[in-house]
């Protein structure tokens, strides 16, 4: 990754097809770099660009500029915006993008220790499956649900990331751009049927699933499936029905706890027949747990005042800052299919500063660091004198030999 991001870093401050001034980077990942920029009339935008290595395969090509296409068809607030597409002198295809301002969902959970309050997750749980409503209604699957592609503006607006592997449901030959049998999506995250490469059974229901494994996740820090790696993961999700939150959370709610278990059931005819479903079931939830703030239309994460914390901006501050990015879209060339699957997230928040338990006994780091060079001392030194009484015991030997009686050969005897 570190040659692409110099690479991409080369880009700052250069200006594309005489329009787009690239200000800064915002972000790296394996198939494509994402910057602040600003257009010749002053307009600030995000630039999706995707990398050069990348642009030389057609079908991860064509995904990533049907991205925009897709993404502009669900005429939702929490789909963002595309604005236009080109291809760089280079031939780099590259998106135009509204600029985001807030934190992405997955890097929150992490902040606040591991796992998300639940008032806040219902919120966020409310918009995501009103986005999805939207696109299930143009015949659009997003097929990628997860923590790291939900975005948090600093409005309270939740943005649904990466319609790139997106399925359109459409009859219309040459709109299915899919490739037939290709595993699209995330370990972690993905439906029993995408787990086993059901294509043809991957539908509205798909997102669903993937909308309570984020639930679960967000709610105790642990992903559905406890796997080690990438592949014991999909395995998981391909043979065994995802386990209930109660079994992480046995004092939670139970209306929670069965409304994420049902969008997780293994037989789709158990689940929510689709986002809308969900979101009614989830309203109806959030009324009876949260009282007052839950009685509304929505879960207006501002009205309903569901934030734990305020939100906190991960915009550029120059052109040598990285964070990480939602994963992009993956084709079968995509070195990050075959990556390790990154362990467990943390399942408790982590100490506050200054409530850290000493390790050993109450030792400090400093004074372990001291007994560490202490002790190093004294083994030297021992080694040392063994070495030398070595060497006397050897002198010693060597003087004391020819005045010893030969050993007669056994020939001499005879």
């Amino acid at each position: 990754m570190d040659h692409l991001r110099r690479q991409a870093e080369r880009r700052v401050g250069t200006v594309l097809r005489e329009r787009w001034t690239i200000d800064a980077l915002i972000g790296v990942g394996a198939m494509a770099a994402v910057y602040k920029a600003t257009h010749r009339n002053g307009n600030e935008v995000a630039i999706k660009l995707l990398h050069a290595e990348a642009s030389k395969d057609e079908g991860i090509r064509k995904r990533f500029q049907r991205e925009g296409y897709v993404a502009n068809r669900v005429k939702h607030r929490g789909a963002v915006t595309v604005f236009d597409d080109d291809v760089t002198p280079g031939g780099s295809a590259f998106l135009v993008m509204e600029l985001l301002h807030g934190e992405n969902v997955e890097a929150r959970r992490e902040r606040l220790g591991g796992f998300v309050p639940l008032p806040e997750v219902l919120a966020i749980a409310d918009q995501v499956l009103d986005v999805l409503a939207a696109a299930h209604e143009q015949g659009i699957v997003h097929r990628d649900i997860k923590p790291e592609n939900l975005f948090l503006t600093s409005d309270g607006v939740v943005k649904v990331l990466d319609f790139g592997i997106a399925r359109l449901q459409s009859s219309q030959p040459g709109t299915n751009l899919t490739m037939v049998g290709a595993m699209l999506g995330t370990p972690g995250f993905l439906s029993p049927e995408q787990a086993r490469g059901m294509t043809s059974e991957i539908d509205h229901q798909t997102d669903v699933w993937a909308v309570g494994a984020t639930l679960f996740t967000l709610l105790c820090g642990e992903h559905v499936q406890q796997a080690r790696t990438a592949d014991e993961s999909m395995l998981l999700a391909a043979t065994t029905p995802a386990r209930s939150l109660a079994s992480v959370l046995p004092d939670l709610d139970s209306s929670v706890v069965a409304l994420v278990d049902k969008a997780l059931a293994w037989n789709k005819h158990d689940r929510f027949l689709d986002a809308k479903g969900m979101q009614a079931e989830l309203r109806r939830v959030a009324a009876r747990v949260l009282g007052g703030a839950g009685r509304g239309a929505n879960l207006d994460l501002e009205l309903s005042g569901a934030l734990s914390s305020p939100i906190v901006a991960s915009e550029p501050e120059g052109p040598t800052r990285v964070m990480r990015l939602p994963d992009e879209p993956v084709g079968e060339s995509d070195p990050r299919a075959a990556a390790p699957f990154s362990e467990e997230p943390p399942t408790r928040p982590h100490p506050a500063a200054g409530t850290e338990k000493p390790p050993l006994g109450g030792l400090t780091p400093p004074a372990l660091l001291v007994i560490a060079g202490a002790t190093a001392l004294v083994l030297i030194a021992l080694g040392v004198s063994t070495c030398a009484a070595v060497v006397v015991s050897a002198r010693a030997r060597g003087r004391a030999a020819p005045s010893a009686a030969p050993v007669p050969s056994p020939a001499a005897s005879r």
